[in-house]
C-alpha cells in the first residue's frame, strides 16, 4: 500500500516537474524572463553579445518546451510501465532518460554562440530592411567590431587608419581629440544651459528693485512667490512638457521651443508694470526652464561618446555657474543706473541676448542618433554617427549596438505604460530612485547657497572649481566623486553653524564667509554637476525623455519647495540650526548614495542595462561587504583574502 501511494506522488512530482519546465520554457521563448536569472549569465556583458542573449533565450526556451514536454510524456510512460519494475527501478529509468535529455539540451544551449557569418547577416538585413546597401561592408566591420572587439584586427580587413582610430578609442587614448560637429553640439548644449544660468540669478539684483516699484516690499510672500514662479511651473508643466517635444520632434526642436519661451518671457518680465504681470511672465519662464533642464543632458548624453560622456554632459553644470556668475555681473553692472526703474528692466531684459543665439544657430547642430534610430531614420542617424565619431567603422558600431538595444526594449516595453513602468520595472525604477536621489540631496547644496550666498566671488568659485571634474568624472566615476566630496560639504556647513556663535563680529563674518566658499570649493565638482550628468544617462531609451523629465520635476519641486521654506526653518531653528538642518542632510545623504547608487561611468547607455538589473538589496550588501573588507585589509594587509567583485557574487548566487 505504502509503496503505491509513493508510485503515485512520484508520478504525480514528474508531472509537476514537467510543467513547471513548460511554463519556464515559454516565458523564456517569449522572452519574459532571462537566462542570467538563474544561470549567471550576464545580459548586457561589455563584450557585446547582449543582443545575442535574446536569441538565447528563445532558444532555450524551445528546448526547455520540448524538455518540459518529453517529462510528461515520460511520467504518463512511467504510470504504465509493467508491474515487474519496483518503485527503485522507475525511478532509476527516469533519471536516466532525464540526464539524457538535459545534457542534449545543455549541448544544443553550448553551440548558442554568435559566429562572425551570423553578425555579418544580421549587418546585412539591418542595411537591406533600411535602404542603405551602399553602406553594407562598413556595418559589416561596425558590427564585428561591437561583438567581437578584441578579436576585430584579425577578423577583417582595415587599412591604417582605422586601426589607429578603434586602438586609439580602446587604449583612451587622445580622448578629447573629437569631431568638429560634436564639440559644435557642446557648444550649443553648454550655451543653452549659459541662459538658464542667468535666467536663475538676474532676479537677484532686480528684486531690490522691482519690489519696492510694483508695491510688494512689504510683502516677502507674495515676493517669494514672485521670485520662486520659474522653479514652480518647471516642476509642474514645463518638465512634462518636454516629454512630447522630444518625442515628437526632436531634442533640437524641444530645446529651439524652449528658447523661444525664454525670449518671450524675458521680454515681458523687462516690460511689466505690475507684480501679477511679473509673476505670470516667470511662469512662463519656468516652462523654458522645465523643458530645456530635461532635455540638454540627454541630447548631450546619447552624442556623446562613452569615454567623455561624464565630462561632456558636465559642461551643462559647467555653464549653469557660468550663467550665474555673469547673472551676478549683469546685476553689479546696471545696479547703479540712474533710473532705477531702467536698472531692473535692463537686469531682467539681458536673459534675452543668448536665446536667440541658441535658436538661431541649433539647428546646424547634430540631432540625438538615438532619437533619430527610434524614430526609423537609421541612414540618417548614420550620417549623424559619422559627423560625431569621425570614422565610418566606429559610426556604423554605434549605430549596430544602438538598433539592437532598441529593438530588445521595444520587444521588452510592448504593451507597457510608460509612466507606470518608471516605478514597477525594476531596471527603471532602480534608474529613476538613483536619479530622483541625487536631485533631491543637490538641494541640500543649492538652496543653501541661492538663499546665503549672493556675492559675484560665489559664483567665480562655483565656475572655476567645476572644470576639474570634467576629466574626473570618466576618469574615476560618478560616484566617487560625490562620495569624495559630501563629506566636506557637510563638515563646512556644521562649521558655518558654529561659526555664527562666535561674539566678535568681525570673525565671525570672515568665518562665516570662509566656510561658505570651502563649502562652494566641495559643492561645485560633486553634487553640483553630478546629478544631471547621472539623470541624462541612466534611463533606457524608449523611457530616458520620461524619466529625465520626473528627476528634474523633482529638482525643480524641492528646489521651489526649499526657496519658500528658508524663511520658516531660520524662525524655527535660527541660522546655526538651519545650516545644521543642511549639513545633517549631507551626511545622511552620503550613506544613501554609498548604499544605493551604483557607478555608471565606462559603459554604454546601452549597457548600463547590466548595472541597474542588479537588485539595490545586492548592491547594498555588496558595498558594505567591500567596506568590511577594506577594514580587514587595512588590519591585516596580506592575510585578507581577495574581495570578489559584484559580478562574481552575483554568479556564485545565480542573480543579476
Amino acid at each position: 500500500m505504502a509503496g503505491e501511494v509513493g508510485e503515485v506522488v512520484f508520478s504525480f512530482f514528474i508531472l509537476f516537474l514537467g510543467t513547471a519546465i513548460d511554463i519556464l520554457g515559454v516565458l523564456l521563448w517569449m522572452r519574459r524572463v532571462s537566462p542570467n536569472r538563474w544561470v549567471g549569465i550576464r545580459l548586457a556583458n561589455m563584450g557585446g553579445e547582449n543582443a545575442i542573449w535574446y536569441e538565447v533565450n528563445s532558444f532555450l526556451g524551445r528546448l526547455l518546451v520540448g524538455e518540459g514536454l518529453f517529462i510528461v510524456a515520460l511520467s504518463i510512460f512511467y504510470m504504465i510501465l509493467p508491474v515487474t519494475f519496483t518503485l527503485v527501478g522507475r525511478v532509476l529509468v527516469f533519471l536516466v532518460l532525464f540526464l539524457l535529455s538535459f545534457l542534449l539540451v545543455t549541448f544544443l544551449a553550448s553551440t548558442a554562440h554568435t559566429s562572425i557569418e551570423d553578425v555579418h547577416a544580421r549587418a546585412d538585413d539591418l542595411a537591406s530592411t533600411h535602404g542603405i546597401w551602399e553602406y553594407s561592408d562598413v556595418l559589416k566591420k561596425g558590427a564585428t567590431l561591437h561583438h567581437f572587439p578584441n578579436k576585430m584586427i584579425t577578423l577583417v580587413n582595415l587599412d591604417e587608419e582605422d586601426k589607429e582610430e578603434i586602438a586609439c578609442e580602446m587604449e583612451g587614448r587622445r580622448r578629447w581629440v573629437q569631431p568638429y560637429a560634436l564639440y559644435w553640439m557642446v557648444i550649443m548644449s553648454a550655451l543653452s544651459a549659459f541662459s538658464m544660468g542667468m535666467d536663475e540669478t538676474v532676479v537677484n539684483g532686480a528684486q531690490l528693485f522691482f519690489a519696492s516699484e510694483l508695491g510688494i516690499s512689504d510683502s516677502p510672500s507674495i515676493l517669494g512667490m514672485v521670485v520662486g514662479a520659474p522653479y514652480l511651473s518647471a516642476s509642474i508643466l514645463g518638465t512634462w512638457m518636454s516629454v512630447p517635444l522630444n518625442q515628437f520632434f526632436g531634442r533640437r526642436m524641444a530645446i529651439t521651443v524652449a528658447m523661444i519661451i525664454n525670449i518671450a518671457a524675458s521680454i515681458w518680465q523687462a516690460t511689466s508694470s505690475t507684480w501679477q504681470l511679473l509673476f505670470c511672465a516667470r511662469l512662463l519662464l519656468g516652462l523654458g526652464i522645465g523643458i530645456v533642464s530635461s532635455t540638454v543632458p540627454v541630447w548631450t548624453a546619447e552624442c556623446a561618446p562613452v569615454y567623455i560622456r561624464g565630462g561632456v554632459v558636465m559642461l551643462w553644470q559647467t555653464f549653469v555657474a557660468f550663467g550665474i556668475m555673469v547673472g551676478y555681473g549683469v546685476c553689479v553692472a546696471f545696479v547703479h543706473t540712474s533710473d532705477v526703474s531702467l536698472g531692473w528692466r535692463f537686469m531682467l531684459g539681458s536673459t534675452c541676448v543668448m536665446p536667440v543665439f541658441v535658436a538661431a544657430f541649433i539647428m546646424t547642430a547634430p540631432e540625438s542618433p538615438r532619437w533619430l534610430i527610434k524614430n526609423n531614420r537609421i541612414k540618417e542617424a548614420l550620417h549623424v554617427l559619422i559627423r560625431l565619431r569621425g570614422n565610418d567603422i566606429l559610426a556604423a558600431r554605434d549605430l549596430f549596438a544602438i538598433s539592437s538595444a532598441l529593438e530588445e526594449e521595444d520587444h521588452l516595453r510592448r504593451h507597457r505604460f510608460l509612466i507606470m513602468e518608471l516605478f514597477v520595472y525594476p531596471r527603471s525604477r532602480r534608474a529613476n530612485v538613483s536619479a530622483c536621489i541625487l536631485m533631491i540631496l543637490q538641494q541640500s547644496g543649492v538652496s543653501t547657497n541661492d538663499a546665503l550666498i549672493t556675492s559675484l566671488g560665489a559664483g567665480v568659485l562655483n565656475l572655476v572649481l567645476s572644470f576639474p571634474a570634467i576629466p574626473l568624472i570618466d576618469r574615476i566615476g560618478r560616484r566617487s566623486l560625490i562620495l569624495w566630496t559630501f563629506p566636506f560639504m557637510s563638515l563646512f556647513l556644521f562649521l558655518t553653524a558654529l561659526s555664527f556663535n562666535i561674539h566678535d563680529e568681525t570673525m565671525r563674518v570672515g568665518l562665516v564667509a570662509t566656510n561658505i566658499y570651502l563649502f562652494v570649493i566641495a559643492y561645485s565638482p560633486g553634487e553640483g554637476p553630478v546629478p544631471m550628468t547621472y539623470a541624462g544617462e541612466c534611463y533606457p531609451m524608449h523611457i530616458r525623455s520620461l524619466g529625465m523629465s520626473f528627476a528634474t520635476t523633482v529638482c525643480w519641486f524641492f528646489s521651489f519647495c526649499l526657496s519658500i521654506s528658508f524663511p520658516s526653518l531660520l524662525r524655527a531653528f535660527h541660522v546655526s540650526g538651519a545650516f545644521c538642518f543642511y549639513g545633517a542632510c549631507c551626511l545622511i545623504g552620503w550613506f544613501v548614495i554609498f548604499l544605493i547608487i551604483p557607478e555608471t561611468a565606462g559603459l554604454t547607455l546601452e549597457q548600463l542595462d547590466s548595472v541597474f538589473h542588479i537588485r539595490t538589496r545586492d548592491h547594498a550588501r555588496y558595498q558594505i561587504d567591500m567596506m568590511v573588507w577594506r577594514y580587514r585589509f587595512w588590519r591585516e594587509r596580506a592575510c585578507v583574502t581577495d574581495m570578489p567583485t559584484l559580478d562574481d557574487k552575483r554568479k556564485r548566487k545565480g542573480r543579476t
